[in-house]
């Protein structure tokens, strides 16, 4: 399993339970988890040794996932403050690169103030297709990156369809949310639900009203 813009591990530190739960005998598994936000991958660090998690068997990114290797502005603070890591997870690529002064500390990392009074650190970007670059068999593909969904799959299209058989997607802007279904129906995926960005849906579960849009889709390539 790999999710990106994994937060504290939360979904892969559950996949991995579950399946000790429900199997008396110990399956093969494999948990890649990529996080972009400092505080929020101690976190994890500390959520994949409490839970059991053999090192081994684990690989945690510190890293944004996009359409290109390098290293970018990560939002890390608003003009207003709300915004205490136990709090929030909106954590997205920043849209300014002006520096207006000295924004603190945060993780570790130093800060810097925007114009617009958003602080940011600069942290590591590396691609999709570079996270999952040496596995042969992904089983769920989750990915929430706060906006760069589209462009991160879309650089990694092929290699996710070679490798992945099932993707869960967060989608942030109703461009996005049809950008992906465009891309992923062209490559032949199959979509097995859909519910809209900021939109309410009647689901199994009953009335919804979604913040983040989600897809699920299958591969019908590796079954």
């Amino acid at each position: 399993m790999v999710e990106v813009g994994a937060g504290y591990g939360e979904w892969v530190v559950r996949a991995f339970r579950a399946l000790q739960r429900h199997h008396q005998h110990q399956l093969p598994f494999r948990a890649v988890a990529v996080e972009a936000d400092p505080v929020h991958f101690n976190w994890m660090r500390l959520n994949f040794a409490d839970n059991g998690l053999p090192p081994a068997e684990s690989q945690l990114i510190h890293a944004a996932v996009t359409d290109k290797p390098g290293d970018l502005f990560l939002v890390v603070g608003s003009p207003e403050g709300h915004d205490a890591p136990n709090q929030w997870y909106g954590q997205a690529v920043s849209w300014a690169d002006d520096v207006a002064g000295d924004g603190g500390d945060y993780g570790g990392f130093k800060a810097i103030r925007h114009a617009n009074g958003w602080r940011s650190i600069r942290v590591p970007a590396i691609t999709l297709a570079d996270a999952i670059n040496d596995l042969d068999r992904i089983d769920f593909l989750h990915l929430d990156i706060q906006g760069q969904e589209l462009a991160a799959l879309s650089s990694s299209i092929e290699q996710v369809g070679r490798t992945t058989r099932r993707v869960h997607v967060d989608t942030h802007s109703r461009e996005i949310d049809q950008g992906l279904y465009d891309l992923l129906s062209h490559h032949g995926w199959e979509c097995i639900r859909r519910y809209g960005w900021r939109s309410s849906h009647d689901t199994p579960h009953g009335t919804i009203q979604f913040q983040d849009g989600i897809q699920g889709w299958t591969n019908p390539r590796l079954g």
